[in-house]
């Protein structure tokens, strides 16, 4: 025991007539030790108890940590016969005492006959509602015959719970009792530790098993039928229990399966891939780090059923052999292909290193074209590969490209000459504009036209520009004479009175409406011909302008 609990069950901490808790009674070491009382009505307890006749109510049964340990067996007597004794199952020293009546003038009486004493509280000890009503006028369930013989009343009658001869018959009742306290307190222990979360289905079950099995007809006295059935409502508590971890089971496998499904329809969407779609190398990589994700979960999760789990694993085992026989194939394609594309981009770096020494600058200029276009055609090679041939094929080009730069900027200098006077001749273009006279400017640009093409080419570098300025003065001349002919041409002339005609009609008729509108006090009507009135009345102003530039 504790010092604390030493402390609070020691004879000069309880009240007169009371006796400490059953763990403290030093038993005699044989029946013949103990001391019979002078008068049948006292009895006189070991270690100097104030009044043995008066057994402790029940109290509370304490939390599991503050459970104190039954003393040693060496010190407690035995009942006559010890396949009597109903040892506690993994479980402390009751934490309550039991309220008791007075020692009987005999044996043979029973303790509805004995007078109730109060009984001790212990604060420090606490139990739950169901323990301490079935602690609670425990004893009155037993009755005590003048030769030791205990019984317990049940529903079916009185049963033989043992013997205890040679003792006060209150001894005996107690120490039945202190049998009944130890199961009450193993029930109210496994109770509490069945509300915890701590405690598995498994463990539920096996503690419930054990329960069941020493309240199966305990050697105890007290309400055996409240504390059988207390185990029944906490089978209900373990079955419900056991099947919410069932049911959770359950979900956890499913949860696997579908976890483990989604791998093997992730590897069997890789290997419906089209090849030629298909990047390999990631493809291979992923299904190597699906397969190390389903021997983690077959390792850490839930354990799924075989035949589920093996089809599961052919499917994701033919996936892979799918995408590994593709690679394979795509290998043996890839190292074809390539053999071939080499083939034809040699073919043509020889024949652009036999046209890089032409001098028909521009056949061999469409030529070295056609052979790029068929170079992109050809595919591609590994990097290193492939850029050792072009670099062949680049130098092949550049010694033609080259060679042509030389011969074209000779040309260059002698187009000189022919820039000068081609730059005089746009001085000579751009005076005609503005057009004043356009008879006159035509005939001008026709004849600065005759000359620059008879003057020939000039360097490249500035062909475009003086051909872009000279044609810049020919469009501001035609642009003026379109504009000469739209003028006089008569039937935009007639067209543009006719409108000019229908609009002022119009303007007319509308003027009228409006008038009518405001002389009848019509606001609306006359809103709406004054907005009529206004459009039509810019409409007649853009048509009369249009006819004044066709010179009507």
């Amino acid at each position: 025991m504790t010092e604390s609990s030493t402390t609070e069950l020691a004879p000069e901490n309880l009240e007169p007539g009371s006796v400490p808790e059953p763990a403290d009674v030093v038993e005699p070491a044989e029946p013949a030790d103990v001391v019979e009382p002078v008068d049948p009505a006292e009895v006189v307890e070991p270690a100097d108890v104030a009044e043995p006749a008066d057994v402790v109510e029940p109290a509370d049964v304490a939390e599991p940590a503050d459970v104190v340990e039954p003393a040693d067996p060496a010190d407690v007597v035995e009942p006559a016969d010890p396949a009597d004794v109903v040892e506690p199952v993994d479980m402390a020293e009751p934490a309550a005492g039991v309220e008791q009546a007075g020692v009987p003038e005999a044996r043979g009486v029973t303790p509805a006959a004995l007078p109730a004493r109060p009984r001790v509280e212990q604060a420090t000890l606490t139990a739950s509602t169901e323990a301490s009503d079935l602690l609670r006028g425990a004893v009155t369930f037993g009755r005590v015959d003048a030769d030791g013989t205990v019984y317990v009343r049940t529903a079916a009658g009185d049963r033989l719970v043992g013997e205890f001869p040679d003792t006060a018959p209150n001894e005996a009742l107690v120490y039945y009792v202190r049998k009944f306290e130890e199961l009450v307190g193993q029930v109210d222990l496994f109770a509490q530790r069945l509300r915890g979360p701590g405690m598995s289905a498994k463990d539920a079950r096996a503690g419930l098993a054990k329960l069941q099995e020493v309240a199966s007809e305990p050697k105890a006295v007290g309400d055996l039928e409240g504390l059988t059935q207390w185990v029944a409502r906490l089978k209900v508590d373990v079955d419900r229990r056991a099947r919410a971890a069932d049911a959770e089971r359950a979900a956890a496998k499913a949860k696997g399966l579908a976890e483990r499904e989604a791998l093997v329809a992730e590897a069997e969407a890789l290997a419906a891939t089209p090849v030629d779609k298909m990047h390999f190398k990631s493809a291979m990589d992923r299904l190597r780090e699906i397969v190390d994700e389903w021997k983690t979960r077959q390792k850490d999760g839930p354990r799924l059923d075989k035949p589920a789990e093996d089809q599961l694993w052919r499917r994701l085992s033919a996936a892979r052999a799918i995408v590994d026989k593709a690679r394979r194939q795509h290998a043996a394609q890839t190292a074809e292909l390539r053999l071939t594309t080499r083939t034809a981009k040699e073919a043509i770096i020889a024949e652009a290193q036999a046209l890089s020494t032409s001098t028909d600058w521009r056949n061999t200029s469409d030529a070295f074209r056609a052979l790029m276009d068929r170079w992109k055609g050809a595919g591609r090679l590994q990097r290193a590969e492939d850029d050792e041939l072009w670099a062949k094929f680049r130098d092949a080009q550049e010694s033609f490209h080259s060679a042509r730069s030389a011969a074209l900027s000779a040309q260059d200098e002698e187009y000189r000459a022919n820039l000068v006077v081609k730059e005089a001749l746009l001085v000579e273009a751009k005076a005609l504009l503005p057009v004043t006279n356009l008879d006159s400017a035509k005939r001008r640009l026709r004849d600065i036209q005759d000359r620059w093409d008879s003057t020939g080419r000039v360097p490249r570098s500035d062909l475009d520009r003086v051909e872009r300025e000279l044609q810049q003065v020919a469009d501001s001349v035609r642009a003026k004479d379109q504009s000469r002919w739209t003028a006089t041409n008569p039937e935009a002339l007639a067209r543009a009175v006719d409108v000019v005609r229908q609009l002022e009609t119009g303007v007319a008729a509308l003027g009228k409406d409006l008038a009518k509108a405001e002389s009848a006090g019509d606001a609306k009507a006359a809103e709406r011909a004054r907005a009529a009135l206004d459009a039509r009345t810019a409409w007649l102003d853009q048509a009369r302008t249009a006819l004044a530039d066709l010179g009507g």
